[in-house]
């Protein structure tokens, strides 16, 4: 049952619009409205990535329960959470294959019961979510078997970038979970592109002036430009 705030079901009766798109459209506006928050109040320069990583989990949590409602929260928790303990109690020889079976069986299934439940009605339910999170563990189950199996002569390049050397600690894998910029429609992108972002290091630069004394500058990219790129394109 997805939560329904008055003045939103307000606006879906006014325009005569389905209060699920309504909901999802406002979550997605505040994703955006908390990335310039995360950006500017939390920047890696101030901010530890400790506390990064919290506001993710915090805000990330709340938007998935206002867009799903408990049912679309505990599915998503439960399957993380059931792989996060394979990864952690499985061989990382073969945990890959378990994490990858498991999560898609988990989505699977879901998907279906809805089908058999709601036949013929279109809904906007957590099954894009719940895609989105089997492509997330499959990978990180992937790259820790990479990082913590095989040599990197075995690797290709994208292997090498993307490996992870530990699993994850459970405020690196919730934080990555429950990421406010792609919990609703994606992007999905790898575990060690998603540290970076949060320690900032994809962006920091070390400088050494003439008399030997470092300087960390964070290089960001202009969010303008990002946007209008993508805009265009989509």
């Amino acid at each position: 049952m997805v939560l329904e705030i008055p003045f939103l079901k307000e606006i879906s009766v006014k325009y005569k619009l389905r209060y699920v798109e309504v909901n999802f459209i406002f979550c997605q506006l505040l994703a955006l409205a908390f990335s310039y928050f995360f950006r500017w109040v939390l920047h890696p320069r101030r901010t530890s990535a400790t506390t990064r990583h919290l506001a993710q989990i915090i805000v990330g949590t709340i938007v998935a329960f206002i867009a799903f409602g408990w049912s679309g929260l505990i599915h998503m928790l439960l399957d993380a959470s059931i792989c996060y303990i394979m990864m952690l109690t499985i061989s990382p020889t073969i945990v890959q294959r378990y994490v990858f079976v498991v999560s898609m069986v988990y989505m699977s299934g879901v998907h279906l019961y809805h089908q058999l439940q709601n036949f013929g009605v279109f809904n906007l339910d957590y099954i894009g979510p719940l895609m989105m999170l089997t492509m997330k563990l499959g990978s990180l189950g992937y790259s820790i078997h990479d990082g913590m199996t095989k040599d990197e002569e075995q690797l290709n390049d994208i292997q090498k970038k993307m490996l992870t050397k530990q699993v994850p600690t459970p405020i690196e894998f919730y934080s990555y979970i429950f990421c406010m910029s792609g919990i609703l429609a994606g992007p999905v992108c790898f575990f060690t592109e998603y540290i970076h972002f949060i320690e900032g290091s994809n962006f920091r630069k070390v400088i050494r002036d003439e008399k030997g004394e470092i300087t960390v500058i964070y290089d960001d990219p202009s969010s303008k430009v990002r946007v209008v790129f993508f805009s265009y394109y989509l």
